[in-house]
């Protein structure tokens, strides 16, 4: 018996690409201290840790920036009394911090120098601040939350701007989209790529693309 698709729902993509995000900061942080200690064992390896920070860097901004456009104006009309002055305060703060964090990529992509120390320190401040950030939205936006203020056919059509206005930003998307598969469980890829257009997988990520995004494969989940 086959599943039955969830409906849409700006909370759950909200949990969804927060453990992108989450993930890619973790295995940056660690996967750049082992590099700090034993070196990038082939040219490869490297760009797969160039491009896969740098898609990490791209695609913080970018959900950030998504909030900030598309979500926090929708929800202030829904929700007046939750705090996003507080969470656009924090979205500044990081995107302050992504500055450094994609000079430090440029040059740990270039001829080296310090890059790679600047970037795992860089993603150690950015996640001090995500942790508690996104519990905090994901407390005040829960399904339930939003399910009480919204009707279905706002949360989809929510969902689908959101879903548009991240398409547009995420560039390149050889990399991105990719990277925020391939950072999610099979359950939850599952579940964004049902958003996405239906040869997405088949015919971009697995054949189209794979070339492009096959140096990241070792950063990345099966």
């Amino acid at each position: 018996m086959m599943a039955v698709p969830q409906a849409p729902s700006p909370a759950r993509d909200l949990i969804r690409i927060h453990r992108v995000i989450t993930r890619g900061l973790a295995t940056g942080i660690e996967k750049g201290s082992h590099f700090k200690q034993a070196g990038f064992q082939d040219e490869g390896v490297h760009r797969g840790f160039c491009d896969y920070s740098r898609s990490l860097a791209i695609v913080l901004d970018g959900h950030h920036l998504s909030e900030d456009t598309i979500l926090f104006p929708a929800l202030q009309i829904k929700l007046p009394q939750a705090p996003f002055e507080h969470l656009s305060a924090q979205h500044k703060q990081i995107e302050a911090m992504l500055i450094p964090l994609h000079q430090a990529v440029d040059e740990m992509t270039g001829a080296g120098g310090d890059g790679l120390n600047r970037l795992v320190e860089g993603l150690r401040e950015i996640t001090a601040v995500w942790a508690p950030h996104i519990r905090m939205e994901e407390s005040i936006f829960s399904q339930e939350a939003l399910s009480e203020v919204m009707s279905q056919a706002e949360q989809n059509e929510l969902v689908a701007k959101i879903g548009k206005f991240s398409s547009e930003h995420s560039v390149p998307p050889y990399l991105i989209v990719p990277f925020v598969l391939f950072n999610l469980n099979s359950e939850d890829r599952a579940a964004m790529l049902a958003t996405m257009p239906p040869t997405m997988m088949d015919d971009l990520v697995l054949k189209a693309w794979k070339d492009q995004w096959a140096p990241m494969k070792p950063f990345l989940l099966e």
